[in-house]
């Protein structure tokens, strides 16, 4: 695309540490390749669920929607041109008025396990506490640890890590190994010990970026396609798909990953734990068709 004059864009992102980071992100990478014709400003936009996250009133499972309501309002108003999301926090059913512009590479998708120093992940003592915020880890971390115990905490990455070091009873944590790569947190007196994939599926779309903008903003579009990633897209195509299929919020821990194969073809993992019990199915197929994958592992599953 030719810009004929310097073109303005504005981001919004929330104001959390994670978010302005993967926000200044997205902002660099736009200047870096359309240098002078496109000048990128970031308006910081605090969302319900910011609001909440420090008070008693955050619901254990908040649903999707709580960190991007406010965001979307602010595109539907024409006060910001595109906002940058972790994926997973979009709802899989967008409404009618934006559509995600771009998907870039995605960052790791595991989750790891932070554990203070003289702990090993495979020799915990018994009823030994693992901080958790989300039902999906609770639930796939007790299957395969049933002898220690879980608890919920809340806050940013920082304050999480800086109440794990301080604490006195609390052993571990769990959290996504794409926010550290990219808040890069102090781990001081903590070991970080990655989790498998069958130890720990994670969340659809963990590690993604989601760019959204107003439907039908042709411009906004063309200049900000340039950072998607076509591997990424389907991997979490697939994955929302999934995730759409069995129900979108429903409130059962759901975990997927597709796993990337020979031949521009994904494997797509599926976990949903309900009724006290597991179960873990796969489907595989072309990348192309990274929509029906999700579909069709859903069908995998009982409904019961």
């Amino acid at each position: 695309m030719t810009l004929r004059h310097q073109h303005r864009l504005v981001i919004g992102s929330r104001g959390s540490g994670l978010a302005l980071v993967q926000a200044h992100w997205v902002k660099a990478r736009l200047e870096e390749t359309w240098r002078e014709r496109v000048v990128v400003d970031l308006q910081i936009i605090r969302t319900i669920g910011d609001k909440l996250q420090k008070s008693d009133d955050l619901p254990v499972n908040p649903g999707k929607g709580l960190f991007t309501k406010e965001l979307e309002e602010k595109l539907l108003e024409e006060k910001i041109d595109l906002a940058v999301h972790s994926l997973k926090d979009l709802p899989v059913e967008l409404v009618p008025d934006f559509q995600i512009a771009a998907v870039p590479k995605r960052a790791s998708a595991r989750d790891v396990l932070i554990l203070k120093k003289g702990f090993q992940k495979d020799d915990l003592p018994k009823d030994s506490v693992i901080l958790t915020g989300s039902p999906r880890r609770m639930s796939q971390w007790l299957e395969t640890h049933p002898h220690t115990r879980v608890e919920a905490v809340r806050g940013n990455i920082d304050t999480r890590l800086k109440k794990l070091a301080t604490s006195k009873t609390w052993v571990g944590m769990i959290l996504a190994e794409a926010g550290l790569e990219r808040l890069c947190p102090s781990t001081v007196g903590l070991t970080v010990h990655p989790l498998d994939f069958q130890e720990m599926l994670p969340a659809p779309a963990q590690g993604a970026l989601g760019i959204e903008i107003r439907k039908g903003d042709e411009r906004t579009l063309e200049i900000v396609s340039v950072l998607h990633d076509e591997l990424t897209g389907a991997q979490v195509s697939a994955e929302r798909a999934f995730l759409q299929a069995m129900g979108g919020g429903c409130l059962a821990p759901i975990a997927a990953y597709a796993e990337p194969r020979h031949g521009a073809r994904l494997r797509l993992h599926g976990v949903v734990f309900s009724h006290g019990k597991f179960e873990r199915h796969h489907a595989e197929g072309l990348q192309k068709k990274c929509g029906q994958i999700g579909w069709l592992l859903a069908q995998k599953f009982s409904r019961a």
